[in-house]
């Protein structure tokens, strides 16, 4: 899939997912008035110019991909796991640090700041505006596909 942003320019845009892309189809011809229309998965929730936009009721993953939104009582099930998850691990990282803090070379405490470390850079990681290299990208990829799957 490309797009093209008009029938006078040679330029070409590769869309971001191909898949997504179905083409163009004539929708109206005039004499010497041809009105070419970008046609989209509408079926799998692509819309828009390049069809990088997500329809009504459909999410954009990082991938560029479009997936159905779960149930509201799903997402909401979610987040009150994951906040709770991230509670827990909170007061077990702070309940240890505390108690290290009287233990001279506690491995614990060190193992406790590297996993903290970990989370606040996976936390910058999902800025979109950055321009990650491809390796980085493909984990992006890896860590995303493990959150769909579960």
């Amino acid at each position: 899939g490309y797009w093209r942003p008009s029938l006078e320019k040679a330029e070409f845009i590769q869309c971001p997912n191909p898949e997504a892309c179905l083409g163009i189809s004539k929708s109206l011809e005039q004499s010497n008035f041809v009105l070419l229309e970008e046609k989209c998965d509408i079926d799998a929730g692509y819309v828009g110019t390049l069809c990088a936009l997500c329809a009504k009721g459909y999410a954009e993953t990082f991938a560029f991909t479009c997936v159905k939104c779960p149930g509201s009582l799903l997402v909401a099930a979610r987040i009150v796991i994951s906040w709770t998850v991230f509670a827990i691990i909170i007061i077990a990282l702070v309940r240890s640090m505390l108690v290290g803090i009287y233990k001279p070379k506690s491995l614990f405490v060190t193992r406790a700041k590297i996993l903290l470390d970990h989370l606040q850079i996976l936390s910058i990681s999902t800025i979109r505006s950055l321009n990650w290299d491809i390796p980085t990208l493909r984990i992006f990829h890896w860590e995303e596909q493990a959150g769909i799957l579960s």
